[in-house]
């Protein structure tokens, strides 16, 4: 509760909603009638009464609900010369990133764009570990609750996922925690946040494979819900969890339950990306 009342205390400082209280007993009594009131607010109130429930509701949301996963993970090497890193973070359209040793695995520090540009011209050696920040490496588990009190401590911006053999899970950055109290930030560069959706027949579409479940039971008529687990979320990962690997671009997998062939249409090594789904009227006409 301590880190609950801390965090609280920063977004809310120049407010009297903090102010007037003078312990955090008092505090968190407060914060818990206003999420439980049921009285009529103004605008201003039922936007505070929102982010104080999302507050409250980071202690029940894990570091692996959120993060960005390992495969789509942005990073430099150490070896790399400083032009090339300009352009891959701005080919990316990231301002910080994880920069690696010898593999994905040995995560040596965070880069950000601003310190490579501010040396780009320095004449000296292996220069790009002058500039390293210290990485921050959290277990899958830990709440966001705890990780944005950590993350502020450090101030860090960027948190690096192991799992228990030490090899990276995944990645997650302020902003995703952000978006958990307030929404999702949409970025005016950031062209890929929308699904694409092409329609090809009354019964055929072109999708990306990214595409969740609830997506797909949401716009496309597609409930394959039922058979969501822990291990998948995505319509990438429904087709492998059919096909057992990670099918070929070309390549049919056969959804006999539900009567629907997907057909890869772009693939790599590690993931799906794009699938053609046919077999059933997803399209609601409408």
């Amino acid at each position: 509760m301590l880190k609950f009342l801390n965090i609280l205390k920063l977004i809310f400082k120049e407010k009297t909603i903090v102010k007037s209280y003078n312990s955090d007993d008092d505090l968190e009594q407060f914060v818990s009638r206003r999420i439980n009131s049921k009285l009529e607010v103004n605008k201003t109130q039922k936007h505070e009464n929102e982010l104080l429930k999302n507050l409250a509701g980071l202690r029940g949301i894990t570091a692996i609900d959120v993060m960005v996963p390992r495969v789509d993970i942005v990073t430099v090497s150490m070896s790399d010369n400083f032009n090339d890193i300009v352009n891959q973070l701005t080919k990316a359209n990231h301002s910080r990133v994880p920069v690696t040793g010898e593999t994905k695995d040995d995560i040596v520090g965070i880069i950000h764009i601003k310190d490579v540009l501010a040396n780009i011209n320095s004449k000296k050696k292996n220069r790009i570990k002058y500039i390293l920040k210290e990485p921050i490496f959290i277990a899958p588990s830990i709440s966001l609750l705890d990780l944005l009190h950590e993350m502020r401590l450090k101030k860090r911006h960027m948190a690096l996922v192991v799992d228990e053999y030490g090899g990276i899970d995944g990645l997650v950055t302020i902003e995703d925690l952000v978006e958990e109290l307030v929404g999702e930030i949409e970025d005016e560069h950031d062209e890929t946040s929308e699904i694409k959706i092409e329609k090809l027949n009354f019964n055929t579409i072109i999708v990306e494979a990214r595409a969740t479940l609830d997506f797909l039971k949401d716009k496309l008529s597609l409930d394959l819900s039922k058979f969501k687990n822990e291990e998948f979320e995505t319509l990438g990962g429904y087709i492998i969890s059919l096909s057992g690997r990670v099918p070929i671009k070309g390549e049919v997998i056969r959804d006999v339950k539900n009567k629907i062939e997907f057909e890869i249409i772009n693939s790599d090594k590690r993931k799906i990306i794009k699938v053609k789904i046919k077999g059933l009227k997803l399209l609601n006409e409408s």
